[in-house]
């Protein structure tokens, strides 16, 4: 079983590293004092968003937009249902 944290609707948190997939509700939004590192998947339903960089193994966004400030990195696939993500960084 993957390992998996979830942010719940509305949150604002800070992480630097997550160790399997994160999951992001509607309205969450994740600060990083540098790079986040997800080993996993990064998904969220609804808008949410990361402050800084990430990077990841793959991205699923679904009937919302991601916005990641920062530089993205994804050594896998990225996919936007209904969606749109946008990155203000590389």
């Amino acid at each position: 079983m993957v390992d998996e944290t979830r942010i719940p609707r509305g949150s604002r948190v800070m992480l630097s590293e997550v160790a399997g997939d994160l999951i992001l509700e509607r309205g969450a939004v994740v600060t990083t004092p540098g790079k986040l590192s997800v080993s996993g998947r990064v998904s969220s339903t609804g808008e949410a968003r990361v402050e800084g960089d990430l990077e990841c193994s793959s991205i699923y966004v679904r009937d919302g937009s991601m916005t990641v400030t920062g530089t993205l990195m994804v050594h896998g696939d990225i996919v936007a249902r209904d969606s749109e993500l946008f990155v203000g960084g590389n």
